[in-house]
């Protein structure tokens, strides 16, 4: 009795279990390879695309080569970014940043930054563009 008692606990924790890491797991980011370049990798989480009108916002990583360096002299091996595109006006702007120690936001957080940048055209030889024209 005790036995089955305690077989049908688990079997029940177990499950929990299970319910409570499906979002997480189903939440969990689904980078995309878009460009490379000397500079390192560019991915986009598809599923992050919001419109608002003519404006498109997505989240993006970019997995450097090289470890990078901040004017602070702090270093970082990836960013993740959020981009806000106007697709009729082919501009874009960073709208968060983050910067990780690690390659793929890994490792600590260094640097947080929001609302960086105005608007600015995109080149159409840059990663950007190849970004820009997943997005939009």
């Amino acid at each position: 009795m005790k036995t089955t008692l305690l077989a049908s606990i688990a079997a029940h924790l177990w499950a929990g279990a299970v319910l409570l890491a499906a979002p997480l797991h189903a939440g969990a980011a689904q980078w995309d390879l878009i460009a490379q370049s000397n500079q390192g990798f560019y991915y986009l989480d598809l599923r992050t695309v919001e419109q608002d009108g003519e404006r498109k916002t997505a989240w993006s990583v970019l997995d450097y080569r090289e470890e990078q360096s901040l004017r602070d002299g702090s270093r970082y091996r990836s960013t993740h970014a959020q981009v806000q595109f106007n697709c009729k006006a082919r501009l874009a702007r960073l709208v968060h940043l983050t910067h990780y120690s690690g390659p793929m936001l890994g490792g600590a957080v260094v640097q947080r930054q929001g609302m960086l940048q105005d608007w600015f055209e995109i080149d159409p030889r840059s990663p950007m563009h190849r970004l820009a024209y997943r997005v939009c």
